[in-house]
């Protein structure tokens, strides 16, 4: 599993499809996914399914696609808000999550548990609000391969 922050990229997104597609093409561009457009359209087919705002500020747009080998997990804190995500909301904050098609047993698990955690009001609001050494900190308690691969300095990529 690779788990990477983009603190305050510098992407145009202008809408909630730009900024899809931005984080599609950054993902892309790590050679972590194979196809950009099709992570892109199935991000976009998730969201249309129903709102993923878990916070005022922050959403967890999630997917599975064959473009993906592995899971991957991308914090995003952008520079400014966003207005529309949803129709409803304005974020600055996103936890995006792909899964291959067949994703492995042991990273589905470290996905339930990420999200059974999320629940916790303190850890929302790390992601909601926090620095980025805060959010690098969080991540790396709750993705424990992160966590080990910090010993090997293999923690959260921040752009």
């Amino acid at each position: 599993m690779k788990s990477l922050i983009a603190w305050e990229p510098q992407w145009c997104a202008h809408d909630a499809d730009s900024l899809v597609e931005s984080m599609a093409q950054y993902l892309e561009s790590r050679g972590l996914i194979n196809d950009g457009k099709r992570v892109a359209a199935a991000l976009r087919q998730r969201e249309s399914f129903g709102n993923t705002l878990i916070a005022d500020n922050l959403a967890v747009p999630h997917a599975q696609s064959d473009a993906a080998d592995e899971a991957i997990m991308l914090f995003v804190k952008l520079r400014e808000a966003l207005s529309g995500w949803q129709g409803v909301a304005t974020v600055d904050r996103l936890i995006v999550t792909l899964l291959p098609e067949r994703p492995s047993e042991h990273d589905a698990a470290v996905l339930k548990n990420f999200f059974q955690r999320l629940a916790d009001e303190r850890i929302t609001q790390t992601f909601s609000v926090g620095e980025c050494d805060e959010v690098r900190e969080t991540l790396l308690q709750l993705l424990p391969d992160c966590a080990a691969g910090r010993k090997r300095r293999r923690s959260p990529t921040t752009q």
